[in-house]
């Protein structure tokens, strides 16, 4: 799953729009949730996989991807998710299905948009 994690990663990263979304030092507001730091401030997006079962007669194994997008306002977080959709959906080596968005207020009162999608891997 290490190997899933820096492929997310590295889609995430390497696309443009989320580099200007982000700003200065984009590279270090992308973290999987296990390095996830509190006192980000943001924007800033973590994600997290599970994987969903044992492998098929094929090989393929599923998971779930869930990324959480932090910005100062919803309709901010709205747009940086967007951006990270389309930088999955414009993949070719790894296949997303996206599931469901939700907008989510944390304890801290941050607002958050958090998606779900399956992919296969």
């Amino acid at each position: 799953m290490f190997e899933l994690t820096e492929n997310i990663y590295t889609i995430l990263s390497t696309n443009t729009a989320l580099q200007t979304a982000l700003g200065a030092g984009y590279a270090t507001k992308i973290a999987p949730l296990i390095i996830e730091n509190q006192d980000e401030t943001p924007p800033f997006i973590v994600f997290e996989i599970h994987a969903a079962g044992v492998a098929g007669k094929d090989g393929v194994k599923n998971y779930t991807l869930i990324v959480r997008t932090f910005d100062v306002d919803h309709d901010s977080a709205l747009q940086l998710a967007e951006k990270v959709e389309a930088a999955f959906m414009a993949e070719a080596t790894l296949k997303f299905g996206f599931i469901s968005a939700k907008p989510i207020l944390d304890e801290n009162y941050q607002i958050h948009i958090e998606q779900i999608y399956k992919l296969k891997k």
